[in-house]
């Protein structure tokens, strides 16, 4: 077995220019739905409040903190709460900082993450399946309940799902061809899911997991294999890592620091 075994039974740009219609279509409806549901929340999660003021918080520390301060102290990891401050940036500037605004900004967050989602599913399936098979896994995704529901609040999982996503084709295209920037690129998602969610730092294993079976069972060299495994350490390190050191530890949940002692 070589490394072009591993390719997708149909990869083909044509065909991938074809399936555009498809997958805006798919977007279209998908913005619909949430949208319909955006207009009829009445109470957001009850997590969204945590994030929300700790976006607040990432932009203005309250008196007498600094940022770094504020981050110890924030039981949430602060990849959801910067991308929602990202996105309430214009939303204040229109609508002012108010509770109404901010949740508006924490829904659309996760309505702009489950949209990016949408290529990022197809090219993963489109590797491992054809053409049909990604096409409906795309549309399954984006209109199961559970999954409209979820990346509708304000909620993070809409954003974790997406770096997940991203960390799973840099993975794929560096298994296909072998570069040491794509496992790179594959670490620096890894890094970005972990500051979503803690449990983000399990891709890394899973992704060096699959490097070392294909160095058992295919033609790769162990130093090629090496290589790319400290690529994906460092893609990870680079983000992660500064985090960690400023919390002392891997975790500020409840939950995940009386696991881990």
């Amino acid at each position: 077995m070589d490394a072009a075994q591993i390719e997708p039974v149909s990869s083909h740009s044509t065909s991938e220019r074809l399936d555009w219609p498809w997958l805006l279509a798919i977007a279209l409806l998908a913005v619909s739905v949430r949208g319909w549901l955006i207009a009829h929340t009445q109470v957001t999660a009850r997590d969204s409040i945590g994030f929300i003021r700790l976006a607040l918080h990432l932009q203005s520390p309250p008196e007498n903190k600094t940022l770094a301060e504020v981050l110890r102290a924030a039981e949430h990891p602060p990849g959801y709460s910067l991308a929602l401050a990202a996105v309430a940036g214009p939303i204040r500037q229109w609508l002012g900082t108010t509770a109404e605004s901010m949740m508006l900004a924490a829904q659309l967050t996760s309505v702009l993450a489950s949209l990016l989602l949408i290529p990022v599913t197809y090219r993963i399936a489109l590797r491992c399946f054809d053409r049909s098979t990604a096409l409906g896994a795309v549309a399954l995704y984006q209109m199961l309940p559970v999954c409209v529901r979820l990346t509708t609040d304000g909620l993070s999982e809409g954003v974790y799902l997406l770096v997940v996503a991203g960390a799973l084709w840099g993975a794929i295209e560096s298994y296909r061809s072998p570069r040491w920037w794509k496992m790179l690129l594959a670490g620096l998602a890894c890094g970005a899911a972990y500051l979503v969610r803690p449990e983000g730092l399990l891709l890394v294993p899973v992704i060096g997991g699959v490097l070392l079976g294909l160095a058992w069972r295919t033609h790769w060299s162990w130093r090629m294999t090496s290589t790319q495994g400290l690529a994906l350490l460092l893609g990870t390190a680079a983000l992660a890592g500064p985090y960690m050191y400023l919390i002392g530890g891997i975790t500020n949940k409840p939950t995940g620091r009386s696991l881990l002692e």
